[in-house]
């Protein structure tokens, strides 16, 4: 019986341990860490050499984000329908839209009336998409076509969960009881991609 007591009282320590409220985000976001890792490791075999950002990086990357109709292909002039971050004019000209170092059949040219999900960088006066042919997102029947890595997740409402992405990441860039706070309401959130950005980054407040 002697050998038996202190086993019952590890296991009754570890039992009262896992159920202390202040262990339980910390689990979580450990669990959330090894989900970005076996995401980003999935992600990286991807055709080209290339892997997609996780959405909360495309979204604190991006000078602007919009929902846009391609106006003039062969200009890559685009008019803006729907702005999710930033500040633009009606109509806009990307720059280096197409990624020549892929292969031909690979290759997106904008096309006519189609309508897009964009990440972009400023560019002069210009606009460029987010590491090219990556931070544009072809939009069928009002839904974006995700690449693998938010694929992964899943994005059911992209407008809502790029327009709250951009406010925890303005509210985070404070130094603060703000900043903590955005990081707490980021790992409370119902939606995954949410929850994701402040377990990869909530690390780096101070």
């Amino acid at each position: 019986m002697t050998r038996e007591r202190p086993r019952r009282l590890v296991a009754c320590s570890a039992q009262e341990t896992n159920s202390h409220p202040k262990v339980r985000p910390i689990r979580g976001a450990i669990r959330a860490s090894l989900t970005i890792a076996l995401l980003m490791w999935s992600v990286a075999g991807e055709a080209h050499d290339y892997a997609a950002p996780p959405l909360y990086r495309s979204v604190e990357s991006a000078d602007a984000i919009v929902v846009a109709t391609v106006t003039d292909g062969d200009l890559g002039v685009v008019r803006v329908d729907e702005t999710l971050k930033g500040k633009t004019s009606r109509t806009i000209r990307l720059v280096n839209y197409i990624d020549t170092f892929m292969r031909l059949s690979d290759r997106r040219p904008l096309v006519n009336g189609a309508q897009e999900l964009m990440f972009l960088k400023k560019e002069d006066e210009n606009y460029a998409p987010l590491q090219m042919q990556l931070g544009r997102w072809p939009i069928h029947s009002g839904l974006p076509e995700l690449p693998g890595f938010v694929a992964e997740l899943g994005l059911p409402d992209y407008r809502r969960t790029i327009v709250h992405l951009a406010a925890l990441q303005e509210k985070a860039r404070d130094n603060s009881a703000g900043a903590f706070q955005a990081y707490i309401e980021g790992m409370r959130s119902a939606d995954p991609q949410i929850r994701l950005w402040a377990a990869a980054t909530a690390h780096s407040t101070r």
